[in-house]
């Protein structure tokens, strides 16, 4: 039996129950099968007739095999209503605040603008802003996006935001600025508190999230 490959794929989990395969035909060195969506199909054929055609498709065991490629947590927001105060500690409503930054309708001017624009996106599980704020250089940037964004997730579920207090704000040049903080968050209802001293870089006029150094993590009350 020929390796089965898929040459074509249009893959989206907005729905737990996505995938659907049937055997549609078989022959000696071939399977093929055909996978259902609702809009898209998945075509299918042996691995030696593409490997004839030079082609790099995706094998099927490792299209199928591992359980993070579907196992998506869903990204679902938690923003609050446009005129609900902000969690990021400005004091303004979230439609005067973040809330142009989260939707796109502007940049943050400043290193402390976008720190704060990036606590609320994880108070909100905004997974997007937060991997698009994220420098490349840093190292949590990866070109696995579902991965690097079930990892947001996963984090933003596991604690409860509260607030952010700002200690020490360094700008280093006009692209360069540290920033010492520390988030005042809840998991499983003990108070966490997490201090880091952060690097954010001007890069093409929009600043990113360059790296963090965690300092200390306060537990207890």
């Amino acid at each position: 039996m020929g390796l089965l490959v898929i040459t074509h794929a249009f893959v989206s989990s907005s729905s737990p129950n996505f995938l659907y395969k049937s055997l549609v035909k078989y022959k000696p060195n071939k399977i093929c099968y055909r996978v259902k969506y609702p809009t898209k199909h998945w075509t299918a054929k042996s691995a030696s007739q593409d490997e004839d055609e030079n082609k790099l498709p995706w094998r099927l065991g490792e299209l199928l095999s591992p359980r993070k490629q579907y196992d998506r947590v869903q990204p679902k927001s938690r923003a609050p209503s446009e005129d609900a105060l902000c969690i990021c500690g400005t004091g303004r409503v979230y439609k005067r605040c973040c809330r142009p930054f989260h939707i796109g309708e502007s940049e943050p001017r400043t290193a402390l603008e976008l720190l704060r624009a990036r606590f609320s996106a994880f108070a909100y599980r905004l997974s997007k802003y937060i991997m698009g704020t994220t420098h490349i250089s840093n190292e949590d940037w990866t070109a696995d996006r579902l991965a690097w964004e079930n990892s947001i997730l996963e984090f933003c579920d596991q604690y409860s935001f509260v607030s952010l207090d700002i200690l020490e704000n360094k700008i280093a040049g006009p692209d360069i600025t540290y920033i010492l903080f520390r988030a005042n968050l809840v998991e499983k209802g003990e108070p966490v508190n997490f201090i880091e001293r952060s690097k954010f870089v001007k890069d093409r006029n929009r600043w990113y999230y360059a790296s963090g150094r965690l300092v200390d993590i306060e537990r207890g009350f």
